[in-house]
């Protein structure tokens, strides 16, 4: 949830420089509705999520939050690193989908053999080359 909540706070606060977020891959309904398939199973699917979110809606107080999608599109001039777990095909049509919101500020590594925010555990050093990489151009440091 922490990857999840930076790309919220990038739409709120432009004073955010970068993010990078591992694992997320949704906040609302919409989020998940972007890349699941399509046919029977995906609509069976959004059905499911729209329910689910829908009576959470009904049953707090909690405002639903923005989209991540939504967030990455408002959150302009911010650049995103999304790591997305290898082993789960969700979590990279979900960050590709991401990307599709900004696709010049947004790059997204997918971490071979990790699971949900297993990176840094199953690939520490390509991880810590790749987030490096990542704040180096975007934040033009050496």
């Amino acid at each position: 949830m922490g990857g999840e909540e930076a790309i919220g706070a990038a739409a709120a606060h432009h004073g955010i420089r970068a993010v990078v977020a591992e694992g997320a891959t949704q906040r609302t309904a919409e989020d998940k509705s972007g890349w699941l398939p399509s046919g029977f199973a995906g609509r069976i699917q959004r059905g499911l999520d729209q329910l689910t979110y829908g009576l959470t809606d009904v049953l707090t107080p909690a405002r639903q939050p923005i989209s991540l999608h939504a967030a990455i599109a408002k959150a302009s001039g911010t650049p995103f690193l999304l790591i997305a777990a290898g082993r789960k095909s969700d979590e990279t049509k979900a960050a590709n989908y991401f990307r599709s919101a900004a696709s010049d500020r947004v790059w997204v590594w997918a971490a071979p053999s990790a699971n949900h925010t297993g990176a840094l555990e199953t690939n520490p050093l390509q991880w810590e080359r790749q987030v490096i990489t990542f704040l180096n151009r975007t934040l033009n440091t050496s």
